[in-house]
């Protein structure tokens, strides 16, 4: 996200319970004459205390493991608040999208054991996937399993159809859904994070092993390893006393997923600690588990060669782009994030340093004083950092030098250069150079930002609120952008001049918007979801309205004030553009009982 904290920037500029509970020691400490106070400091749980009160954080367990074991684990508040049940090291929580490093784990295993190769086509183990795309040349037989465990795949987004409930689809449902949308970029061309790829994977374990993915995962991983609490299944999970679920501070629900090898897997720190310690002495690892060759492959950044990369480092399972990280100068840093109805989870991983750290939350706060998604991450990176600092491992800090010098006049023609831009999470905007000045405004907002001059290709940042006062807020100043042309495609970069200066990231990218025709132009309006047998969208929730306007002769989907354009692919059928030309999700208009719906993500919605 802090990517594109450009138009985050602009937007913003326009408009507890009692903690209780001790230190466990259920492994070694690999600090043995330091007690917890020493390792961490007196003032750690007091901060950690303060993070849960900001955030009405109902009950919460962390832990820090080395090679030898427990460096530190602690658990705070409850995991049944109005019984008063204390969450300890065995309270199990609903670890979310940390699920995918144990499904890409038994992935790996299976590569392993000679039962599958990662170049495999997806289709060899799912023939009844067939999913089209716009393009005339079919990407079916481009999806490869590396690329779904990298969620290189292409495939859409999301397809949102009953994720929650009692009566969750079968894989061949989803499957026979997706079949109904389409490719939305070439395997292996970019990343995007979607759901469904980790959904197949955990079906092609189960086909290549004869078992159900929690049987093949405890018998092959779980008990090995005396992760006794750990479960990809619902009903066994609830026999281990799951800790209950909260929202907003109120207790919550908890139902089963559809997506289980992606975010339903059910665990406790205690656990993953000896998971973590697996993968901390991987030199050792050779055994029946998990090879050290898999480890090194699921750290390794993947499509590195893809020229619509810029600078993403994603492994199989994991995120490895470690400048999102106060943790600069320990070597590769990789980590995964969870997010659930009621659960949160956060984990890092230090190869070189041979440490790791893992947090799990049983509430997610939609509404609080502060940034409760990023004050979870702070907390591992704290205890970290104070850890790594007992070793005497000396932490770079962040460049300070000043930016380089503002420069009059542009030396480059950037006029074709103006025009709409597309974002992922700020919508369109509209690029403009006028009178030797680069300007660009986000549509439907009555603000716009002044691209300054640096270098020949380099431009800081100056907002403009009301088109009238310029501000140059201080963390700002960090960042500068740049212009550069990939496959005849006009793309906008961001630097992080005080980390990564010579790291590029993508922003923007322009695109053409066309007039439309007469039948387009009538398909505006409110849009209400008729299909809510899902329980989670039951609520409200974003996916369950969709607005669609029409603005200078162009279609655009509105989502919280940002547009988002509608691009026909023919008369019933078109795309809801995010990021990248070729990114999006299908529309499709479908006339039923002598009535029009609209059919966006695998769900129908009928105009209001």
């Amino acid at each position: 996200m802090r990517h594109f904290i450009f138009f985050t920037l602009l937007f913003y500029f326009m408009n507890l319970p009692v903690l209780a509970g001790t230190v466990e020691r259920f492994g070694e400490l690999s600090l043995d004459s330091l007690n917890a106070e020493q390792v961490l400091g007196s003032d750690f749980e007091d901060i950690v205390v303060k993070k849960m009160k900001a955030a009405d954080i109902v009950g919460l367990s962390l832990a820090i493991v080395g090679p030898k074991g427990l460096v530190y684990a602690k658990s705070f508040g409850y995991e049944d608040k109005a019984n008063k049940v204390p969450v300890t090291e065995k309270s199990v929580f609903r670890i979310g999208e940390l699920s995918e490093l144990m499904t890409a784990s038994l992935v790996l295993q299976l590569v392993e054991r000679g039962k599958l190769i990662l170049e495999d086509p997806v289709e060899k183990y799912l023939p009844e996937l067939n999913i089209s795309s716009f393009q005339q040349n079919s990407f079916k037989q481009k999806l490869k399993i590396r690329h779904l465990l990298a969620h290189y795949s292409g495939l859409p987004s999301y397809v949102p159809k009953n994720s929650w409930g009692r009566q969750v689809p079968t894989v061949t449902e989803i499957i026979a859904q997706l079949n109904q949308d389409h490719f939305a970029f070439s395997p292996g061309q970019t990343y995007q994070y979607s759901s469904i790829n980790y959904l197949l994977l955990g079906h092609i374990v189960e086909k290549v092993s004869g078992q159900s993915l929690d049987a093949y995962a405890q018998e092959n991983l779980f008990r090995p390893l005396n992760m006794e609490n750990s479960s990809f299944d619902f009903e066994r999970a609830l026999q281990n006393q799951v800790s209950r679920g909260y929202r907003n501070g109120k207790n919550y629900q908890l139902l089963p997923t559809r997506d289980y090898p992606n975010d339903g897997m059910f665990s406790s720190i205690k656990d993953l600690s000896h998971w973590l310690q697996l993968l901390i002495n991987q030199e050792a690892s050779q055994g029946p588990v998990l090879k050290k060759s898999s480890i090194t492959e699921m750290l390794r950044p993947q499509f590195l060669d893809s020229v619509y990369n810029f600078e993403l480092e994603k492994g199989l399972g994991w995120k490895l782009d470690s400048e999102l990280m106060d943790l600069k100068g320990v070597g590769r840093v990789a980590w995964q994030a969870g997010e659930m109805p009621q659960f949160q989870s956060r984990l890092i991983f230090l190869p070189d340093q041979k440490l790791a750290a893992v947090l799990l939350s049983n509430t997610k706060v939609d509404k609080h004083k502060g940034n409760e998604k990023l004050s979870l991450g702070k907390i591992l990176v704290e205890g970290l950092q104070r850890v790594l600092k007992k070793r005497d491992i000396a932490l770079q800090k962040e460049n300070v030098s000043p930016l380089p010098p503002k420069i009059k006049n542009l030396t480059k023609d950037l006029s074709s250069w103006s025009g709409d831009y597309l974002t992922p999470g700020m919508g369109v905007f509209q690029l403009k150079i006028q009178d030797g000045k680069v300007i660009a405004k986000l549509k439907g907002v009555p603000a716009s930002a002044l691209l300054v001059p640096r270098e020949e290709n380099l431009f800081s940042l100056e907002l403009k609120v009301l088109g009238l006062l310029k501000v140059k807020p201080k963390a700002l100043q960090r960042y500068l952008f740049s212009f550069k042309e990939i496959n005849e495609q006009k793309i906008l970069l961001l630097h992080d001049y005080n980390k990564s200066p010579t790291k590029k990231y993508f922003t923007a990218q322009k695109i053409s918007l066309k007039p439309l025709d007469v039948l387009w132009q009538k398909r505006t309006g409110n849009f209400r979801r008729i299909e809510l047998s899902d329980h989670w969208l039951k609520h409200k929730h974003k996916n369950n309205q969709l607005k669609i306007v029409l603005k200078e002769n162009k279609l655009f989907a509105k989502f919280d004030k940002f547009l988002y354009p509608i691009i026909p692919q023919n008369g019933q059928e078109a795309l809801l553009m995010n990021a990248l030309l070729e990114r999006g999700i299908k529309l499709k208009w479908i006339k039923k009982n002598g009535k029009e719906y609209l059919r966006y993500a695998g769900v129908l919605y009928e105009k209001k």
